[in-house]
């Protein structure tokens, strides 16, 4: 039951996070000392709050597998783990800097010799169990620790991408919930 549970809240909170841009899905905007209308995403990234500001070229060291990290640490802890993009047809979050990640050592669709999965990372080949001990969700937020209006997508990031993270643990819960407000991302070559 506890597990239902967690599943629910988890996607009632990617639902929060996803419909929150307006009933209509259009971008708000804000208007500034000069009377400018500027869009929030604009704003973000003159802020540094993008997700491309948050790409680096080198890898950050002490990395551990997500599940390892996931199952020690503590909210508040400062964290760098490795994982795939993936874990849901849908991984990333439209609009905003948000996505679902899975440990590495759970092989997706695609690593399933004979496998003619259409939705690869969607990890349909593995029990729901098996995704919620390995999955995690990170996030780029602002100052006020709201996710910015960009996405994952517009940096050039796709599922399956293999990426390192560092960041600090935001939010984590017995029923499997695990949010990282990442500082730093590195993508893996091919």
């Amino acid at each position: 039951m506890d597990f239902k549970r967690s599943m629910v809240g988890l996607m009632m909170l990617v639902f929060a996070i996803g419909c929150s841009s307006g009933s209509d899905g259009e971008d708000t905007t804000n208007v500034s000392d000069t009377g400018n209308a500027t869009s929030e995403s604009t704003n973000d990234a003159a802020k540094g709050n993008d997700v491309a500001s948050r790409i680096v070229s080198d890898e950050p060291e002490g990395a551990k597998p997500l599940v390892d990290v996931k199952s020690s640490a503590a909210v508040g802890d400062d964290v760098t783990f490795v994982a795939r993009i993936g874990g849901r047809a849908k991984p990333f979050v439209d609009g905003r800097a948000v996505m679902v990640v899975m440990d590495p050592s759970i092989p997706s669709c695609a690593d399933n010799h004979g496998d003619t999965c259409a939705i690869p990372w969607d990890y349909c080949c593995e029990t729901t169990e098996t995704i919620t001990t390995n999955a995690a969700t990170v996030r780029v937020v602002d100052t006020e620790g709201d996710p910015v209006r960009t996405s994952f997508e517009a940096a050039g990031l796709e599922p399956l991408d293999r990426i390192t993270f560092a960041g600090r643990v935001a939010e984590k819960d017995e029923g499997g919930r695990f949010v990282v407000d990442v500082a730093s991302i590195y993508v893996h070559g091919e």
